[in-house]
């Protein structure tokens, strides 16, 4: 956000490489829990994200939103809809996604 704010290309570039390369890093910090829901969105589609599996980005989807779960609760359902979950194993799928009580609400 500072180097899009300061206009800074070289500096934007830089971050946006940094965040790819450690998104799950990333994710766990509190400057990403603090990030408006359309940052959010932004970096849950990005097909750049250097992670094992697409399971990284829905816990930190999942994070981002039990941080505060009074107000980004009603934005799970666009936040899963830019994540790619048949990426996900199926065994995922039904134990993790399917029983979770943030996903059932």
């Amino acid at each position: 956000q500072f180097a899009e704010t300061m206009m800074c290309a070289v500096l934007y570039d830089a971050a946006n490489s940094f965040i790819h390369q450690h998104f799950v890093e990333v994710s766990m910090s509190e400057e990403f829990l603090a990030l408006p829901l359309e940052d959010v969105l932004e970096l849950v589609s990005r097909d750049e994200l250097n992670v094992k599996s697409e399971e990284q980005v829905f816990e930190a989807a999942l994070a981002w939103v039990r941080y505060d779960r009074e107000q980004r609760g009603p934005c799970l359902p666009e936040l899963l809809s830019n994540i790619r979950l048949p990426l996900c194993r199926p065994q995922f799928l039904s134990d993790r996604v399917q029983q979770d009580d943030l996903v059932r609400c």
